[in-house]
């Protein structure tokens, strides 16, 4: 699961802190427990929502995009995590949501291209290929006077991480193994991308040089999702 995806599954995670837990036997089967008790569970799930109503129908924080499940579903879940003791683990589904996105490696790659390409470049406009010559000339710069060494490599950091996220880039993309190009990859990769925040910056589309498409990187404005959604 990556990008989008992130935001429309709950990921679940089951402790049974046994070391084989699929050897467990139970003296019930789960299928037949809930046809057997259907209505109290679909009973006990509506006096969930009648507490909520009672005690004022509190909203849950924030949003997901999904604004009827937030305005019931979620926000008992939230009430009760917050208000009622029931030995139960009840949270806020949306922290599970933030956790995904925390490791989401497609948030990782953008972000990865975003804060070397802003250190290098700025807000420019640059074409695929000036990022390219800026990388090959870092990357092929092998020898440092001994003098300016620790200098020089600090020069280069940013430049080689630029790098090092590009290669990313591309060993990630089905559309490498397929046998595509490299800037055809990288284009589809900040177009599908544009417009997403990471650690404060995005992707926007430039002008064009010679029939290419020139990209920058820009600070996104505080705020800029809320309003977005």
């Amino acid at each position: 699961m990556r990008g989008d995806l992130n935001r429309r599954i709950l990921q679940v995670t089951l402790d049974a802190g046994v070391e084989h837990p699929w050897q467990r036997e139970f003296p019930f089967h789960p299928v037949n427990y809930v046809l057997a008790n259907w209505l109290a569970l679909r009973i006990a799930a509506l006096e969930l929502i009648q507490a909520w109503r009672t005690h004022g129908a509190p909203p849950a924080p924030g949003a997901t995009g999904f604004p009827e499940w937030d305005a019931v579903v979620r926000s008992v879940l939230a009430w009760v995590s917050t208000t009622l003791d029931i030995g139960v683990g009840f949270a806020d589904p949306v922290e599970a949501l933030r956790a995904a996105y925390g490791e989401d490696p497609e948030t990782d790659l953008l972000g990865n291209l975003l804060r070397p390409w802003a250190e290098i470049f700025g807000e420019r406009e640059v074409l695929l290929k000036d990022v390219e010559d800026v990388v090959n000339e870092a990357e092929g710069f092998d020898v440092v006077p001994a003098d300016s060494q620790e200098q020089g490599h600090e020069s280069r950091a940013p430049a080689l991480a630029l790098g090092e996220a590009l290669d990313a880039v591309l060993n990630e993309s089905p559309a490498r193994r397929n046998g595509g190009s490299r800037p055809r990859i990288l284009g589809m990769f900040l177009s599908r991308h544009e417009g997403r925040i990471v650690a404060g910056l995005k992707f926007v589309k430039g002008g064009k040089r010679g029939g290419s498409r020139k990209w920058q990187v820009v600070q996104a404005e505080e705020g800029s999702s809320e309003r977005s959604a």
